[in-house]
């Protein structure tokens, strides 16, 4: 996604915080039957959970980051299909508004200002890591 300088945002804080405000994430992965999409919300913690120490090592240096937990059931076509090591790209977004043109001073005078749509989103993208058994998951 294009991102101007002017309008990125850098600061962890605040994207945990948009994270938090606007937790329905797409989640996006390619597949063996092409790319799958699913709708879940997701929750951001610092937790230092170590889910499994044998999870690949640039998983666990971005645990000082913390996790984004979730579920979706075993009868999604995005569990069922993801293909394995696939980097899966996470969207979160808030719901914007239509900026009218006549909002734009310049409009009386020129006539070309066009309308736009102001929105805020954050994307990730990582691997996934599924937790499966019962006391990882009871934690």
């Amino acid at each position: 996604m294009h991102t101007p300088a002017i309008f990125a945002e850098e600061n962890l804080e605040n994207i945990i915080g948009f994270i938090a405000a606007n937790p329905l994430a797409t989640l996006v992965a390619q597949t063996k039957d092409g790319i799958e999409a699913c709708h879940i919300p997701l929750f951001w913690h610092n937790d230092n959970f170590m889910p499994d120490a044998s999870v690949d090592s640039d998983i666990n240096s971005n645990a000082q980051h913390g996790y984004l937990y979730g579920h979706f059931s075993r009868k999604n076509p995005i569990y069922q299909n993801t293909l394995p090591d696939t980097a899966w790209l996470i969207i979160f977004q808030d719901s914007g508004h239509y900026i009218s043109p006549n909002w734009y001073p310049s409009k009386a005078k020129t006539h070309k200002e066009v309308p736009t749509w102001n929105y805020q989103s954050v994307h990730i993208q990582s691997k996934i890591e599924l937790l499966e058994d019962a006391d990882t998951l009871r934690r």
